[in-house]
């Protein structure tokens, strides 16, 4: 176990103070397969907020994505319009190709100055484009298919195993890779991705720049009131230390170790509660893991939240705690616990740069034990402010993709005259 605080400096150094056109407002075009409508998940989330913060900035921003019963055909959502397709939910498929590119050259070339590409959402735009006057398509890069490869393969798991295969095939489409005029990795462990083989020889020559996810911290702020109110619906005494973990209840995710290493905790502790935020196909398994480890009263699985709740949920609890096996881009669960005011314990492979944390081995439950005593506050402290570093803030990442985008621009001398269509 030790601490973590070394420092990343992004390569997005902040560029606008030499820009002729740094206060100019752009008309951006996203392509997503889903937003936080359709589910909840990192991705969507850092899409959505990014896209509500350059809104607010007073960006043009359109998103372009599959249906969903939760959204009309075209809407307005916080200054986003967003316009859904009749084509299968949260899903890419041929039909989404074809529209996607159909869509750009009939509506959006000559009318966006930029297109977004959440993961690969734009992959048919980039891989198909033929004028060129059209804008210029970024990538937002949450992962690559071969991460993703090595990070199911990495998992004790005979159902993440057969799963694997779909990685190899997703690879191929890793080639549209250098159609894309620049990639924007979401965290250094995404980037260590994109530059070593395989997927590097897919990227060729295409620029990098690393910008990390951002979060909104007038949304994730301690609240005392939350903190009374959600330890009273779950009968945890007011003065009780908590351990809250907020995530899919996937075995890739280390639940069960977090479970052991609670458990261990607990007997010095004895007062100790675990809050577990989330659902997912492990909740049979890890219950009866609680029950084994005679902890079961002791574990409150509170089932999913949603974003808007999610903050409640982290500030009645003291420590944060996430020990996943997977190989997470840059996890926004313990930068928003950060935002909350919560010391985080996290696997020692997800080390966040600059964010006071714990590092532990997922598999070492006296490390993982001794994490939670070690990080839990005094006794009777309630009240706390943010530890969420400024780099990790969704104001700083907003600047940084302003900076992206405009130097993109420049480059392609594409800014439009064109009025962008209102909802």
């Amino acid at each position: 176990m030790m601490r973590n605080q070394s420092i990343y400096i992004s390569d997005a150094a902040i560029t606008t103070k030499w820009h002729k056109e740094a206060t100019r407002q752009m008309r951006l075009l996203f392509l997503t397969r889903s937003l936080p409508f359709h589910h909840v998940g990192g991705m969507e989330a850092v899409a959505w907020d990014l896209a509500r913060s350059l809104a607010e900035r007073g960006h043009d921003v359109e998103i372009l994505t599959t249906q969903t019963a939760a959204l009309p055909e075209r809407c307005k959502r916080d200054g986003v319009r967003i316009r859904t397709m009749d084509i299968r939910s949260g899903r890419y498929s041929a039909a989404y190709w074809r529209q996607t590119a159909h869509l750009f050259e009939t509506e959006y070339r000559n009318s966006v100055d930029l297109v977004l590409s959440i993961g690969m959402g734009a992959y048919a735009i980039a891989f198909t484009r033929r004028h060129r006057d059209s804008p210029p398509v970024l990538m937002q890069s949450h992962g690559q298919a071969w991460g993703e490869l090595i990070s199911k393969l990495s998992v004790p798991s005979p159902v993440s195993w057969l799963k694997a295969p779909k990685n190899l095939l997703d690879l191929a489409r890793d080639r549209a890779l250098r159609h894309f005029d620049e990639i924007i990795a979401v965290g250094p462990a995404v980037e260590d991705v994109l530059r070593a083989p395989p997927t590097r020889w897919l990227l060729g020559d295409t620029p990098v720049t690393v910008v990390a996810n951002g979060i909104d911290e007038r949304r994730f702020t301690f609240d005392a009131a939350a903190r009374t109110a959600v330890r009273t619906e779950l009968d945890i005494d007011l003065n009780a230390p908590a351990v809250v973990s907020a995530c899919r209840l996937h075995v890739q995710k280390g639940l069960a170790e977090s479970l052991s290493g609670f458990a261990r905790a607990r007997q010095t502790r004895p007062n100790l509660v675990y809050i577990i935020a989330g659902a997912g196909p492990a909740e049979a398994r890890l219950r009866e893991h609680a029950a084994q480890l005679g902890i079961a009263r002791a574990v409150h699985f509170v089932g999913p939240v949603d974003r808007q709740t999610l903050p409640r949920m982290l500030s009645a609890g003291d420590v944060f705690l996430f020990t996943s096996k997977r190989r997470e881009g840059l996890a926004l669960g313990p930068l928003e616990a950060a935002a909350t005011g919560l010391p985080c314990i996290l696997s020692r492979h997800l080390a966040i740069a600059e964010l006071d944390t714990w590092l532990v081995d997922p598999d070492d439950a006296n490390g993982v034990a001794q994490a939670i005593l070690s990080s839990l506050p005094p006794f009777g402290t309630a009240d706390r402010g943010s530890r969420l570093p400024f780099r990790y803030s969704l104001a700083h990442a907003t600047t940084c993709y302003e900076d992206c985008f405009r130097r993109a621009i420049d480059v392609a001398g594409n800014w439009t005259s064109r009025k962008t269509r209102g909802v």
